[in-house]
């Protein structure tokens, strides 16, 4: 099965999601942050594989719709 650009952009919305939910719970248990570094080398070996398989990949138009606002979440995570 080849990835299309739609395989692209559902990939990234999952890791967008749970870099998301990985960056709330480490904030929200600071004894144990762990989560947000695992999702981190998902995407780092998911991004990898990708390039690998097409060279068409686009790491950075990959990167921008994974990016999440940390400043944004730190907002919502106060309100907690």
């Amino acid at each position: 099965m080849t990835i299309s650009k739609k395989h692209y952009i559902k990939f990234a919305e999952i890791l967008k999601k749970e870099f998301e939910d990985a960056y709330i719970q480490d904030e929200l248990c600071r004894e144990n942050q762990k989560a947000t570094a695992i999702i981190a080398n998902v995407y780092w070996r998911l991004t990898d594989y990708f390039e690998s398989e097409n060279p068409s990949f686009n790491r950075d138009v990959f990167e921008k719709a994974t990016t999440i606002n940390y400043e944004q979440l730190k907002k919502e995570i106060r309100r907690y």
